[in-house]
């Protein structure tokens, strides 16, 4: 089976402060299409390269929401939309990049 995302861990992140946006990129490609994984509040899209992998997840409402609920939800969303459970190796390629010192600077201004 080929593996959900493009990448294991993400490549870099960007923070746009102003609209509480976080955006993860695991590889630079062409996205092919985007998912709304979660339409509500908080928003998750994930973009999908041309082989259904995962290349991008950006998730609106990170401050007020906060890293745990946007990896809960995202396991949930990827388990229902691709049928495929983000493994704990996944997840957790997800929560220490998230906690490196330039991502939580970024999340903490």
């Amino acid at each position: 089976m080929k593996p959900i995302f493009a990448n294991p861990t993400p490549l870099k992140y960007s923070y746009n402060p102003k609209g509480d946006v976080l955006y993860l990129t695991f590889a630079k490609e062409k996205v092919a299409k985007t998912f709304e994984v979660l339409k509500d509040w908080p928003m998750v899209l994930v973009d999908v390269n041309d082989q259904s992998q995962i290349i991008g997840v950006e998730y609106i409402g990170v401050k007020q929401f906060g890293i745990e609920v946007f990896m809960r939800l995202l396991r949930e969303r990827v388990k229902n939309l691709f049928g495929v459970e983000l493994t704990d190796e996944e997840v957790g390629s997800f929560m220490l990049f998230l906690k490196t010192p330039e991502a939580e600077l970024a999340l903490a201004s």
